[in-house]
């Protein structure tokens, strides 16, 4: 795969997601993740739909911050 502002490789890894909401902040730790050396990060389609899944669950009952791991949660 290939970053589309740059040309070069990604790299899979992960990073932390942070989706920050009207009425809170959720924090995905170690989210699946490709990384360019030019800083893009993309999230493949799997990824992201669980994402959406947990932002979508976790802003109906969280009015301030919620922190949490990926793998716990996907």
């Amino acid at each position: 795969m290939k970053c589309i502002e740059c040309g070069k490789e990604l790299t899979l890894t992960t990073k932390t997601y942070v989706a920050n909401l009207k009425n809170c902040v959720i924090i995905v730790k170690h989210t699946p993740a490709y990384v360019c050396d030019c800083g893009e990060v993309y999230y493949d389609d799997e990824t992201t739909e669980r994402i959406e899944d947990i932002v979508y669950s976790l802003q109906k009952v969280i009015n301030d911050i919620a922190i949490v791991e990926y793998s716990k949660v996907a």
